[in-house]
């Protein structure tokens, strides 16, 4: 759900991040891979990245890079708002918000869904 060229800047080791679709509708699903983490939840509008002890900051990047968005059959949606918060040692950061907007009517999508990548 990044571009790219991600990039997480943190001078300690982050506990967690947690990422989540603001305003969700039953429509939105995340999916991200498994990896060097802890996954909090299965595929759904929120979801937690925990750091398992060894867990990197390129390991985090990786996770959000290769995470996708699902719409099953929701020609309304046309706009997502997702939501980045990372905690260490109980505290919570400043949350990040990308905007991510459909340009392709869904009735022209393969299957009747979609994922965005950022």
């Amino acid at each position: 759900m990044s571009d790219l060229d991600i990039h997480i800047n943190n001078e300690y080791p982050i506990d967690s991040i947690d990422i989540f679709i603001l305003d969700p509708r039953f429509s939105q699903y995340m999916n991200f891979p498994n990896g060097n983490y802890f996954l909090k939840t299965s595929s759904n509008f929120w979801q937690r990245i925990i750091n398992n002890g060894s867990t990197t900051i390129l390991e985090f990047e990786d996770a959000i890079r290769n995470a996708y968005l699902d719409i099953n059959n929701d020609p309304s949606v046309t706009e997502v708002k997702i939501g980045f918060q990372a905690w260490y040692n109980g505290i919570v950061g400043d949350t990040a918000i990308a905007t991510l907007k459909n340009s392709r009517p869904i009735a022209l999508c393969w299957y009747g869904y979609f994922s965005i990548l950022l």
